[in-house]
């Protein structure tokens, strides 16, 4: 898991029932955030996002605005209740580990 900061330009935001989609670049760097709610980044807003790169793009789970004070993340409770419940069923495990990745990306960046 890595963290990247800087400024967020060129920023398209898609809203969908299951989260929204941010795209963005940081630092010239292109970025996909998948996040719960709607991310409130704004043109020029200092970021520091948390994921790892994939393909050329940076992956981010967990944001936070340091403009603004916002911040977000992936679907973490959901994920670590229904893979405890699942736990018996080797489809429980995965559940668990990918809501333990985001919650570990979230805390990376919610203190900066």
């Amino acid at each position: 898991m890595e963290v990247l900061n800087g400024v967020a330009t060129k920023i398209h935001i898609t809203q969908a029932k299951n989260g929204s989609t941010t795209t963005c670049e940081i630092n010239g760097k292109p970025v996909e955030l998948l996040v719960f709610s709607k991310a409130v980044i704004n043109e020029g807003d200092e970021v520091s996002v948390a994921g790892k790169f994939s393909r050329g793009v940076f992956k981010a789970k967990a944001y936070k605005n340091i403009t603004n004070g916002a911040s977000g993340k992936r679907w973490v409770f959901i994920l670590l209740g229904l893979g405890l419940m699942l736990s018996p069923i080797l489809v429980g495990l995965p559940m668990i580990f990918i809501g333990w990745r985001n919650m570990s990306a979230y805390n990376l960046v919610k203190n900066a």
